[in-house]
């Protein structure tokens, strides 16, 4: 094995699937149909699908403690993640949220595997990249390319990945970030590294 990696990965739609969460409350309260990784605010209510009013009435409903508990996760997520640990890799969460949001993210977490990960939570509408580099992350995975544009343009050194959602293949990434379709290919980029 070569030497361990400080891997960190987002946590909505690269751990837990909440995009699939807000399409199905949207579909059940309001008889809405939208891909879920494009079940952002600006796309909806920009497209006509939903008021803002109605936006804000899913979100609640999704993000509601109980709810957020029974989350899936993204397929293969937790899987590629234990075997980075059974294979020595720090992993860490490096998330927006914050207080008692991030609390219950820990539980979910807890509740779906028997390995301790770290969880930071770095506030919303502030950048991931200056945790990442107290971190030394050499890895960090979100499926937000303008949030890894800004940690590309801060200089972090961290190898960033976009996770692959219907959302945002048709955006041209920057040299310095990667597009991932699953994490059986995080796994291949891990290879590649020479750390595995």
């Amino acid at each position: 094995m070569g030497n361990p990696l400080v891997c960190c990965f987002d946590c909505n739609d690269v751990l837990i699937n909440l995009g699939r969460s807000k399409a199905e409350h949207a579909r059940r309260m309001f008889r809405v149909e939208c891909c879920p990784q494009r079940f952002k605010r600006k796309y909806v209510v920009s497209h006509g699908l939903l008021t803002d009013a109605q936006y804000e009435e899913v979100h609640q409903a999704v993000y509601d403690p109980e709810h957020l508990l029974s989350l899936d996760p993204v397929d293969g997520a937790i899987e590629s993640i234990e075997a980075l640990i059974r294979e020595k890799h720090r992993v860490c969460i490096v998330t927006s949220r914050t207080g008692n949001d991030l609390e219950v993210m820990k539980e979910w977490w807890r509740m779906r595997s028997r390995f301790t990960i770290d969880f930071f939570g770095t506030g919303k509408g502030k950048s991931k990249g200056p945790m990442l580099r107290e971190l030394h992350a050499d890895t960090f995975v979100d499926n937000d390319l303008k949030k890894l544009r800004k940690i590309s343009e801060e200089g972090i050194p961290t190898q960033l990945f976009l996770l692959s959602w219907c959302n945002n293949v048709h955006h041209k990434l920057p040299e310095h970030v990667r597009r991932l379709s699953s994490f059986r290919q995080f796994r291949e980029e891990i290879l590649a590294l020479g750390a595995v």
